[in-house]
């Protein structure tokens, strides 16, 4: 079978066969434009026919390769994680920016990221005061590691309720050379920050960081994620904010948190910011 045969398939669509392609034959999207006449070898042919099937029953094209970039950077992702999205790597740089400042008063923002979805910041400690951030959800790892890469002088720790999902994210620090850089604990949330024994540097002034799950419960979502992404990293009750407000409180109420920065919806805005005000109080 030649390139653009395999390219013509009827079921999957172009675009989608020329990353699948180059992901076989181990060359750059742009070689498998250039060379439509190559006949991919008997191995090749086959493992094309395997992923074209798994792609005709809409599983993402991540879950099939095994591996999506974010930020530069390629992580191994399986069904256990949520697909790092481009939204997150707004979430990313908006951290960046804000750690850059040096603040006297309290620092409320929104940030636009996607079409109905925004990273907000709440910060009421001082950013020159950060010696660590708190990755919550790491799922892959495509957060922490991004900050720990970026930031050497900063302390990362990532938490998660699935340890299936801190087996991944593990892999993918020790890929990019900085597992001895990230705390990796098992738990809910910030429960894990509250045993000092478990968490060094907890009782250090920290940072926030999530991209919790933030989808209302029956809320229609495309076949490929609905049917592969894992909903507990999609889905978080009724209106979505089933992750979120107790997150809030929890960050609110730890002595040595400065702030928190999250990725949600638009319309969950007032109700977050009202929720930790009160926690606060």
């Amino acid at each position: 079978m030649r390139i653009k045969d395999a390219v013509a398939s009827e079921y999957v669509p172009h675009g989608d066969a020329e990353i699948l392609l180059a992901y076989i034959c181990g060359k750059h999207r742009t070689w498998i434009l250039a060379h439509g006449e190559y006949m991919l070898t008997n191995q090749e042919e086959h493992q094309w026919n395997t992923f074209r099937k798994r792609r005709e029953q809409d599983e993402p094209i991540a879950y099939i390769i095994g591996e999506k970039e974010f930020f530069g950077r390629f992580f191994r992702v399986d069904h256990s994680v949520l697909i790092p999205r481009p939204s997150t790597e707004g979430l990313v740089e908006m951290v960046l920016a804000i750690l850059q400042l040096t603040m006297t008063h309290r620092l409320s923002s929104t940030v636009q990221l996607d079409s109905g979805v925004i990273g907000f910041a709440d910060i009421w400690g001082s950013c020159a005061d950060t010696h660590t951030i708190v990755d919550v959800g790491t799922g892959s790892g495509c957060i922490a590691i991004t900050l720990a890469c970026a930031l050497p002088e900063i302390a990362i720790i990532a938490t998660d309720i699935s340890a299936a999902a801190l087996d991944i994210a593990r892999m993918n620090a020790k890929r990019h050379n900085v597992a001895d850089r990230i705390q990796f604990l098992h738990g809910d949330l910030l429960e894990p920050l509250c045993h000092p024994e478990r968490s060094r540097g907890a009782k250090n002034p920290f940072l926030v960081i999530a991209n919790p799950p933030y989808i209302p419960e029956g809320e229609k979502l495309p076949p490929d994620v609905a049917a592969y992404e894992p909903s507990m990293a999609l889905r978080a009750g009724p209106d979505g904010t089933a992750v979120l407000r107790p997150l809030l409180k929890q960050a609110h109420a730890h002595p040595s948190c400065i702030g928190i920065i999250v990725e949600c919806r638009e319309d969950q805005i007032d109700e977050k910011s009202t929720e930790g005000e009160n926690a606060r109080l």
